[in-house]
Protein backbone atom coordinates (compact mmCIF):
# COMPACT_ATOMS: atom_id res chain seq x y z
CA UNK A 1 0.00 0.00 0.00
CA UNK A 2 1.29 3.48 -0.97
CA UNK A 3 0.10 7.03 -1.24
CA UNK A 4 -1.09 8.81 -4.41
CA UNK A 5 1.54 11.14 -5.80
CA UNK A 6 -1.15 13.75 -6.49
CA UNK A 7 -3.77 13.68 -3.73
CA UNK A 8 -1.52 11.89 -1.15
CA UNK A 9 -4.36 9.56 -0.12
CA UNK A 10 -3.94 5.81 0.30
CA UNK A 11 -3.86 3.51 -2.76
CA UNK A 12 -4.76 -0.09 -2.00
CA UNK A 13 -2.74 -2.92 -3.51
CA UNK A 14 -5.84 -4.46 -5.13
CA UNK A 15 -6.95 -1.13 -6.67
CA UNK A 16 -7.06 -1.58 -10.45
CA UNK A 17 -7.52 2.13 -11.14
CA UNK A 18 -3.90 3.06 -10.45
CA UNK A 19 -0.81 3.85 -12.46
CA UNK A 20 2.92 3.86 -11.70
CA UNK A 21 5.16 6.52 -13.20
CA UNK A 22 8.36 5.16 -14.78
CA UNK A 23 10.01 8.50 -14.07
CA UNK A 24 9.41 9.16 -10.36
CA UNK A 25 8.17 5.62 -9.50
CA UNK A 26 5.14 7.03 -7.70
CA UNK A 27 1.66 5.54 -7.80
CA UNK A 28 -1.30 7.68 -8.88
CA UNK A 29 -5.05 7.31 -8.89
CA UNK A 30 -6.33 7.16 -12.46
CA UNK A 31 -8.70 10.05 -11.74
CA UNK A 32 -5.85 12.15 -10.28
CA UNK A 33 -3.69 11.44 -13.36
CA UNK A 34 -6.61 12.30 -15.72
CA UNK A 35 -6.49 8.80 -17.22
CA UNK A 36 -9.65 6.82 -17.99
CA UNK A 37 -10.28 3.20 -17.07
CA UNK A 38 -10.02 2.19 -20.75
CA UNK A 39 -6.62 3.85 -21.03
CA UNK A 40 -5.41 2.20 -17.84
CA UNK A 41 -6.50 -1.21 -19.22
CA UNK A 42 -4.61 -0.64 -22.47
CA UNK A 43 -1.48 0.50 -20.58
CA UNK A 44 -1.69 -2.48 -18.23
CA UNK A 45 -2.35 -5.06 -20.96
CA UNK A 46 0.48 -3.79 -23.18
CA UNK A 47 2.77 -3.01 -20.25
CA UNK A 48 3.45 0.38 -21.77
CA UNK A 49 5.66 2.80 -19.82
CA UNK A 50 3.70 5.73 -18.37
CA UNK A 51 4.90 9.08 -17.02
CA UNK A 52 3.03 11.43 -14.70
CA UNK A 53 2.43 15.06 -15.62
CA UNK A 54 5.41 16.27 -13.65
CA UNK A 55 7.77 13.85 -15.36
CA UNK A 56 6.35 14.38 -18.83
CA UNK A 57 6.52 18.09 -19.66
CA UNK A 58 4.33 17.48 -22.69
CA UNK A 59 1.49 16.67 -20.23
CA UNK A 60 0.50 13.56 -22.13
CA UNK A 61 -1.27 11.10 -19.90
CA UNK A 62 -2.10 9.09 -22.97
CA UNK A 63 -0.84 9.59 -26.51
CA UNK A 64 -1.30 7.66 -29.66
CA UNK A 65 2.12 7.28 -31.39
CA UNK A 66 5.14 5.10 -31.58
CA UNK A 67 6.36 3.28 -28.46
CA UNK A 68 9.85 4.50 -29.09
CA UNK A 69 9.02 8.09 -28.07
CA UNK A 70 7.28 7.17 -24.81
CA UNK A 71 3.73 7.00 -26.24
CA UNK A 72 1.28 4.17 -26.66
CA UNK A 73 1.05 2.56 -30.09
CA UNK A 74 -2.60 1.46 -30.21
CA UNK A 75 -2.76 0.36 -33.81
CA UNK A 76 -5.33 1.32 -36.41
CA UNK A 77 -7.81 -1.35 -35.33
CA UNK A 78 -7.99 -0.41 -31.63
CA UNK A 79 -11.32 0.85 -30.14
CA UNK A 80 -9.81 4.25 -29.34
CA UNK A 81 -8.49 4.69 -32.88
CA UNK A 82 -11.90 3.80 -34.27
CA UNK A 83 -13.57 6.27 -31.87
CA UNK A 84 -11.14 8.99 -32.90
CA UNK A 85 -11.81 8.34 -36.58
CA UNK A 86 -15.58 8.35 -36.01
CA UNK A 87 -15.33 11.55 -34.00
CA UNK A 88 -13.27 13.23 -36.72
CA UNK A 89 -15.83 12.18 -39.33
CA UNK A 90 -18.68 13.46 -37.17
CA UNK A 91 -16.91 16.79 -36.67
CA UNK A 92 -16.38 17.09 -40.41
CA UNK A 93 -20.07 16.39 -41.07
CA UNK A 94 -21.12 18.97 -38.49
CA UNK A 95 -18.74 21.54 -40.00
CA UNK A 96 -20.09 20.80 -43.47
CA UNK A 97 -23.67 21.22 -42.23
CA UNK A 98 -22.78 24.44 -40.41
CA UNK A 99 -21.13 25.82 -43.55
CA UNK A 100 -24.26 24.98 -45.56
CA UNK A 101 -26.49 26.60 -42.95
CA UNK A 102 -24.26 29.68 -42.89
CA UNK A 103 -24.54 30.02 -46.67
CA UNK A 104 -28.32 29.66 -46.42
CA UNK A 105 -28.45 32.32 -43.69
CA UNK A 106 -26.33 34.71 -45.79
CA UNK A 107 -28.54 34.18 -48.84
CA UNK A 108 -31.68 34.69 -46.73
CA UNK A 109 -30.19 37.85 -45.21
CA UNK A 110 -29.46 39.22 -48.69
CA UNK A 111 -33.01 38.47 -49.84
CA UNK A 112 -34.41 40.01 -46.68
CA UNK A 113 -32.28 43.13 -47.16
CA UNK A 114 -33.59 43.50 -50.72
CA UNK A 115 -37.16 42.97 -49.53
CA UNK A 116 -36.73 45.62 -46.82
CA UNK A 117 -35.37 48.03 -49.42
CA UNK A 118 -38.36 47.36 -51.65
CA UNK A 119 -40.76 47.88 -48.74
CA UNK A 120 -39.05 51.17 -47.84
CA UNK A 121 -39.52 52.37 -51.42
CA UNK A 122 -43.15 51.28 -51.41
CA UNK A 123 -43.75 53.02 -48.07
CA UNK A 124 -42.19 56.22 -49.40
CA UNK A 125 -44.29 56.02 -52.56
CA UNK A 126 -47.38 55.37 -50.44
CA UNK A 127 -46.68 58.46 -48.34
CA UNK A 128 -46.16 60.57 -51.44
CA UNK A 129 -49.34 59.22 -53.06
CA UNK A 130 -51.27 59.78 -49.84
CA UNK A 131 -50.08 63.39 -49.75
CA UNK A 132 -51.08 63.86 -53.40
CA UNK A 133 -54.50 62.30 -52.76
CA UNK A 134 -54.98 64.62 -49.80
CA UNK A 135 -54.14 67.63 -51.97
CA UNK A 136 -56.56 66.44 -54.65
CA UNK A 137 -59.30 65.91 -52.03
CA UNK A 138 -58.81 69.45 -50.77
CA UNK A 139 -59.04 70.84 -54.30
CA UNK A 140 -62.16 68.79 -55.02
CA UNK A 141 -63.80 69.98 -51.80
CA UNK A 142 -62.88 73.56 -52.60
CA UNK A 143 -64.36 73.21 -56.10
CA UNK A 144 -67.57 71.75 -54.70
CA UNK A 145 -67.72 74.56 -52.16
CA UNK A 146 -67.31 77.20 -54.86
CA UNK A 147 -70.06 75.66 -56.96
CA UNK A 148 -72.49 75.91 -54.04
CA UNK A 149 -71.75 79.48 -52.98
CA UNK A 150 -74.88 80.71 -54.76
CA UNK A 151 -77.21 78.00 -53.41
CA UNK A 152 -79.31 77.63 -50.26
CA UNK A 153 -81.73 75.10 -48.75
CA UNK A 154 -85.23 75.81 -47.46
CA UNK A 155 -86.53 73.33 -44.88
CA UNK A 156 -90.07 73.14 -43.53
CA UNK A 157 -92.16 73.90 -46.60
CA UNK A 158 -95.30 71.73 -46.38
CA UNK A 159 -95.41 68.87 -48.85
CA UNK A 160 -98.68 70.03 -50.39
CA UNK A 161 -96.93 73.17 -51.63
CA UNK A 162 -95.84 71.99 -55.07
CA UNK A 163 -94.76 74.04 -58.08
CA UNK A 164 -96.31 73.14 -61.41
CA UNK A 165 -93.00 73.55 -63.28
CA UNK A 166 -89.45 74.91 -62.87
CA UNK A 167 -90.53 78.50 -63.40
CA UNK A 168 -93.33 78.08 -60.92
CA UNK A 169 -90.84 76.67 -58.41
CA UNK A 170 -88.65 79.76 -58.68
CA UNK A 171 -91.63 82.04 -58.21
CA UNK A 172 -92.88 80.12 -55.17
CA UNK A 173 -89.36 80.03 -53.65
CA UNK A 174 -89.07 83.80 -54.08
CA UNK A 175 -92.43 84.32 -52.31
CA UNK A 176 -91.46 82.02 -49.41
CA UNK A 177 -88.06 83.64 -48.94
CA UNK A 178 -89.38 87.19 -49.16
CA UNK A 179 -92.19 86.45 -46.70
CA UNK A 180 -89.89 84.73 -44.20
CA UNK A 181 -86.87 87.08 -44.35
CA UNK A 182 -88.30 90.39 -45.53
CA UNK A 183 -85.72 90.58 -48.34
CA UNK A 184 -87.36 91.80 -51.53
CA UNK A 185 -86.96 89.29 -54.33
CA UNK A 186 -88.25 88.74 -57.82
CA UNK A 187 -88.18 85.76 -60.10
CA UNK A 188 -85.12 87.00 -61.97
CA UNK A 189 -82.73 86.52 -59.01
CA UNK A 190 -83.40 82.78 -58.83
CA UNK A 191 -81.65 80.74 -61.50
CA UNK A 192 -83.06 77.34 -60.56
CA UNK A 193 -85.22 75.63 -57.94
CA UNK A 194 -85.84 71.93 -57.35
CA UNK A 195 -87.20 69.81 -54.53
CA UNK A 196 -85.73 66.72 -52.87
CA UNK A 197 -87.32 64.47 -50.28
CA UNK A 198 -85.97 64.61 -46.74
CA UNK A 199 -85.58 61.43 -44.68
CA UNK A 200 -87.13 61.97 -41.26
CA UNK A 201 -86.71 58.69 -39.43
CA UNK A 202 -86.38 54.94 -39.85
CA UNK A 203 -89.40 52.97 -38.76
CA UNK A 204 -89.06 49.71 -36.84
CA UNK A 205 -90.35 47.78 -39.84
CA UNK A 206 -87.44 49.12 -41.88
CA UNK A 207 -89.49 51.30 -44.26
CA UNK A 208 -88.50 54.98 -44.57
CA UNK A 209 -90.94 57.84 -44.12
CA UNK A 210 -90.42 61.35 -45.45
CA UNK A 211 -91.16 64.64 -43.79
CA UNK A 212 -91.23 68.07 -45.37
CA UNK A 213 -89.36 68.38 -48.63
CA UNK A 214 -86.13 70.32 -49.02
CA UNK A 215 -86.21 73.15 -51.52
CA UNK A 216 -82.87 73.75 -53.25
CA UNK A 217 -82.65 77.33 -54.52
CA UNK A 218 -79.82 78.51 -56.79
CA UNK A 219 -79.46 82.28 -57.20
CA UNK A 220 -78.05 84.17 -60.15
CA UNK A 221 -75.54 85.86 -57.83
CA UNK A 222 -74.03 85.50 -54.39
CA UNK A 223 -75.13 88.88 -53.05
CA UNK A 224 -78.81 87.92 -52.74
CA UNK A 225 -77.80 84.62 -51.16
CA UNK A 226 -75.75 86.47 -48.54
CA UNK A 227 -78.67 88.78 -47.74
CA UNK A 228 -81.01 85.80 -47.25
CA UNK A 229 -78.52 83.96 -45.02
CA UNK A 230 -77.82 87.10 -42.94
CA UNK A 231 -81.54 87.57 -42.33
CA UNK A 232 -81.80 83.92 -41.30
CA UNK A 233 -78.87 84.24 -38.85
CA UNK A 234 -80.31 87.41 -37.32
CA UNK A 235 -83.65 85.69 -36.75
CA UNK A 236 -81.86 82.71 -35.17
CA UNK A 237 -79.88 84.96 -32.84
CA UNK A 238 -83.06 86.78 -31.81
CA UNK A 239 -84.64 83.44 -31.04
CA UNK A 240 -87.64 84.11 -33.25
CA UNK A 241 -87.00 81.83 -36.18
CA UNK A 242 -88.39 82.36 -39.66
CA UNK A 243 -92.06 82.06 -40.54
CA UNK A 244 -93.64 82.31 -43.95
CA UNK A 245 -96.71 84.45 -43.25
CA UNK A 246 -97.89 84.73 -46.85
CA UNK A 247 -100.45 82.30 -48.13
CA UNK A 248 -98.82 79.83 -50.51
CA UNK A 249 -101.25 77.50 -52.25
CA UNK A 250 -103.67 77.74 -49.34
CA UNK A 251 -100.98 77.34 -46.64
CA UNK A 252 -99.62 80.17 -44.49
CA UNK A 253 -97.83 80.85 -41.21
CA UNK A 254 -95.52 77.83 -41.48
CA UNK A 255 -92.00 77.96 -39.97
CA UNK A 256 -89.05 77.50 -42.29
CA UNK A 257 -85.34 77.05 -41.84
CA UNK A 258 -82.88 78.51 -44.33
CA UNK A 259 -79.30 77.28 -44.47
CA UNK A 260 -76.36 76.96 -46.80
CA UNK A 261 -76.27 74.19 -49.36
CA UNK A 262 -73.13 72.19 -48.60
CA UNK A 263 -71.42 69.21 -50.20
CA UNK A 264 -71.43 65.71 -48.73
CA UNK A 265 -67.72 66.07 -47.90
CA UNK A 266 -68.37 69.28 -45.98
CA UNK A 267 -71.30 67.66 -44.18
CA UNK A 268 -69.09 64.73 -43.13
CA UNK A 269 -66.33 67.06 -41.97
CA UNK A 270 -68.88 69.10 -40.01
CA UNK A 271 -70.11 65.95 -38.21
CA UNK A 272 -66.52 64.98 -37.36
CA UNK A 273 -65.82 68.48 -36.08
CA UNK A 274 -68.92 68.42 -33.85
CA UNK A 275 -67.85 65.07 -32.40
CA UNK A 276 -64.33 66.39 -31.81
CA UNK A 277 -65.73 69.50 -30.11
CA UNK A 278 -67.90 67.43 -27.77
CA UNK A 279 -65.02 65.15 -26.80
CA UNK A 280 -62.43 67.92 -26.35
CA UNK A 281 -64.44 70.79 -24.88
CA UNK A 282 -64.64 73.06 -27.93
CA UNK A 283 -67.76 75.20 -27.74
CA UNK A 284 -68.44 76.50 -31.26
CA UNK A 285 -68.68 74.65 -34.58
CA UNK A 286 -70.40 76.24 -37.57
CA UNK A 287 -70.38 76.53 -41.35
CA UNK A 288 -69.83 79.75 -43.24
CA UNK A 289 -69.63 79.91 -47.03
CA UNK A 290 -69.17 76.15 -47.23
CA UNK A 291 -66.26 76.08 -44.79
CA UNK A 292 -66.26 74.36 -41.40
CA UNK A 293 -65.11 76.70 -38.62
CA UNK A 294 -64.37 75.95 -34.96
CA UNK A 295 -63.69 78.09 -31.91
CA UNK A 296 -62.75 76.81 -28.49
CA UNK A 297 -64.57 79.32 -26.28
CA UNK A 298 -66.08 82.78 -26.15
CA UNK A 299 -62.85 84.12 -24.64
CA UNK A 300 -60.79 82.61 -27.43
CA UNK A 301 -60.42 85.02 -30.34
CA UNK A 302 -58.90 82.69 -32.87
CA UNK A 303 -61.17 80.83 -35.29
CA UNK A 304 -59.80 77.70 -36.99
CA UNK A 305 -60.84 76.75 -40.50
CA UNK A 306 -60.96 73.04 -41.36
CA UNK A 307 -60.24 71.89 -44.89
CA UNK A 308 -60.01 68.16 -44.18
CA UNK A 309 -60.17 65.66 -41.33
CA UNK A 310 -56.37 65.93 -40.95
CA UNK A 311 -56.82 69.48 -39.72
CA UNK A 312 -58.58 68.13 -36.61
CA UNK A 313 -55.33 66.54 -35.43
CA UNK A 314 -53.57 69.91 -35.79
CA UNK A 315 -55.92 71.73 -33.41
CA UNK A 316 -54.22 72.81 -30.15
Amino acid sequence: MSNCGDCKSKILREDRMKLKCVGCHKFFHGACARVTSEEIKVISDRKTPWKCLDCDERRLSFSVGGAGNGGIDLGSDSPLAESRTSLAAAVADVKKELDANLRTIKESAERLSKAIGTLDKLAKNCEQNSARIGEVDVRVCETERSLLLDTIEIHGVPERVKPRDAVGGSVLAAKILQSATGVELNGDVIDDCYIVKKKNRQQESGSTTYGNNIWIVKFTGRKIRQMILCASREATKAGNGLVCVSEIQGVHDFPVKICERISSNTRTLYSMARKYAQENGWKFVWIRDGRVLVKKSEEESRVYRLSSSKDLSKLP
